[in-house]
């Protein structure tokens, strides 16, 4: 390997270099660091166990809740994402409309004044953060390959396709899906993909089975993982309040 790399004075002495790494190679392990590092590790699995006790326990409190199970009748779900919405919302009675609704979770669009004769659109700051980082991951979710074909995602392709920005027209679908959810929690049904699609001119699908299929759950590791990309923050959102 070292002559492939024409490194020919080190491959003259690769016996010796041998020798001296099993010596000197790394830091010397001190006895209180290995202790330590031992003991961190040893608290991964302890914080495992506990991750699955609460995820069980709040598994627990949502089957008594009567929010659960139409939260969780949309096309993706999560226990965490569940809590965190029905934590935030509390009472849908409260909510005047799906605008007031979808502003207090965070995916409402507000007008950037510059002082220009050109005013733009941005993401309003406001909101629950939790709640707006619950619609955010979901949103995410619902465009990745392994999650099946939905009205979101293809509202979300006619977007791109008319030039919107894939982080706005994501914007947009994670708004739209405060919307659908006031709809669902405002009746307290359970999310129709048939009748979605009718609301929103899309066609019907070819196999009617896909939209009976139940909603797929996301593993807690998978959740852990979504972040909101940065540019959300600042993208442009075009008011549209269809459903």
């Amino acid at each position: 390997m070292l002559y492939s790399a024409r490194a020919h004075s080190h491959a003259k002495r690769a016996a010796e270099l041998q020798d001296l790494a099993r010596s000197s190679a790394g830091a010397l392990m001190i006895a209180h660091h290995q202790w330590r590092q031992g003991w961190i590790i040893r608290q991964l699995d302890a914080l495992e166990e506990a991750r699955a006790e609460l995820l069980d326990q709040i598994r627990q409190v949502l089957a008594k809740h009567p929010y659960a199970r139409v939260i969780e009748s949309l096309p993706v779900k999560s226990p965490v994402w569940t809590a965190t919405l029905i934590a935030a919302i509390g009472d849908i009675e409260r909510f005047q409309d799906h605008r007031q609704f979808k502003r207090y979770l965070g995916w409402t669009p507000e007008i950037a004044r510059s002082g220009s004769s050109v005013d733009k659109s941005k993401l309003a700051r406001g909101g629950v953060r939790i709640a707006r980082g619950a619609l955010g991951q979901m949103a995410l979710i619902l465009l990745t390959p392994n999650v099946r074909n939905t009205p979101f995602r293809e509202d979300y392709r006619r977007m791109v396709a008319r030039h919107v920005r894939p982080a706005t027209a994501m914007g947009h679908l994670a708004g739209k899906l405060s919307t659908v959810l006031y709809g669902l929690l405002r009746t307290m049904t359970a999310y129709d993909e048939a009748k979605h699609r009718r609301e929103m001119d899309l066609p019907p699908l070819v196999h009617d089975t896909q939209a009976t299929e139940p909603p797929l759950e996301i593993e807690m590791d998978l959740v852990d993982d979504v972040d909101l990309p940065d540019e959300l923050d600042n993208a442009g959102l075009v008011a549209r309040e269809s459903v």
